[in-house]
């Protein structure tokens, strides 16, 4: 995965912090951020970090560095990307109406869909 910088060979400027996860584009269960920051910044956020614990799965991070490196996760995210597109389309023909709501055809009871649509 690409950093973007200002161009000057540094990802952010001033008071700037950039931070991610691998757990929504990879897996979930994989426990792995990342974070570019000002040296200052991250010195402290090592301290908090070890403070919840040592450190994070050496395999995790094996795992995560193998991904990034050989290009899997731009290609992953391209894919998972129009998945999610395809179903965010979806999504607004699966909800009822306030008619479909209504109907006495309806699976769910008049009751809990009115809850539902408020």
């Amino acid at each position: 995965a690409e950093v973007h910088g200002n161009g000057h060979g540094t990802p952010f400027h001033g008071g700037v912090i950039y931070l991610g996860t691998l757990s929504k584009v990879l897996a979930p269960g994989l426990r792995i951020g990342w974070i570019v920051a000002p040296e200052e910044v991250m010195v402290r956020l090592v301290q908090m970090k070890q403070g919840a614990d040592l450190h994070t799965s050496t395999f995790g991070q094996m795992l995560a560095h193998e991904v990034a490196r050989g290009g899997f996760l731009d290609r992953h995210v391209r894919v998972i990307r129009q998945v999610y597109g395809e179903r965010r389309q979806a999504m607004p023909s699966s909800v009822p109406t306030s008619e479909s709501a209504t109907s006495s055809n309806s699976a769910l009871p008049r009751q809990r869909i009115s809850r539902f649509i408020r």
